[in-house]
């Protein structure tokens, strides 16, 4: 049976990717994995900054502009990357490559960019440190063992096997607390910071740089009611100091002209009258 032109418009047939858009995301992914931080810690520090170099400029030489297209669409969404604002072009792909050699992927919102910089979120850090090449049966433990006003501290034990060898790690980890926020929030910043050491220590990395929108928020609240507080202890303008060492000024005293010696000749002489003297001193 035909159908009618109603129901042929109700059908839409997605379009997938290119052949030529499967190509470039392909290489995308093998230059991504071969100079991750992860596929490098094995290797020598000389060796590895050319390489990362190497996978810096292959990557911007990769994404086209129309390729940007899709990923700042991604801008501020649970399926893509969350932000504290929507940036230019430039700063997406920057962050985007620091992302995949870091190996983040750019949904699920697995990093955010805040300030123009990329942060690895709670969800991206996990799931690296559950997929780390070698790394089974890892298990952490959290607890709260101090609170106060806005701050609080956890300790955090984290046990894993790395090529068959066990491993372990001991930290205390200090926690801002922001405004409302709940233990199950602490608890999961806790953890985020826990998996960013962690991966860290796995891939030889003296930091691991981690955070998300929400802090930044709520810090910026802090700050802001801090300045507010700090406004209302000012009551009355600062007054300059008088210094000692500086004197007043002294009033001057004019004196007449002193008169020349040619007109004193004339009036000598007689040529001029003796009052006009007076209006010369005036």
């Amino acid at each position: 049976m035909a159908k009618s032109k109603e129901e042929s418009k109700a059908v839409v047939k997605f379009q997938g990717l290119s052949d030529g858009l499967k190509e470039k995301c392909l290489a995308m992914e093998v230059v991504s994995q071969q100079c991750s931080l992860a596929q490098l810690a094995a290797v020598g520090h000389v060796e590895k900054a050319f390489l990362m170099a190497k996978g810096m400029q292959e990557l911007k030489n990769l994404i086209t502009d129309d390729m940007m297209k899709a990923i700042m669409a991604l801008q501020k969404s649970p399926l893509g990357f969350d932000c504290d604002k929507i940036y230019d072009v430039q700063t997406v792909k920057s962050c985007f490559i620091e992302s995949l050699l870091r190996g983040l992927h750019p949904i699920g919102n697995e990093f955010n960019i805040i300030a123009g910089k990329m942060y690895a979120a709670k969800a991206g850090m996990a799931r690296m440190v559950r997929d780390f090449p070698g790394l089974s049966n890892l298990k952490k433990t959290l607890k709260i063992v101090k609170t106060k006003d806005t701050s609080a501290l956890v300790e955090t034990v984290a046990e894993w096997s790395l090529n068959g060898i066990k491993q372990c790690r001991g930290d205390e980890i200090p926690i801002r607390v922001n405004r409302g926020m709940g233990l199950d929030a602490i608890l999961g910043k806790a953890d985020r910071k826990l998996s960013a050491r962690i991966y860290g220590q796995l891939t030889g990395s003296l930091q691991t740089i981690d955070g998300e929108v929400g802090d930044m928020i709520d810090s910026t609240v802090e700050i802001v009611d801090q300045c507010d507080a700090l406004a209302e202890q000012i009551a009355e303008p600062i007054q300059p100091e008088a210094d000692p060492d500086k004197t007043e000024p002294q009033s001057q005293v004019l004196k007449p002209p002193e008169t020349d010696k040619a007109t004193e000749d004339l009036l000598k002489a007689g040529s001029i009258p003796r009052q006009h003297n007076k209006l010369l001193a005036d």
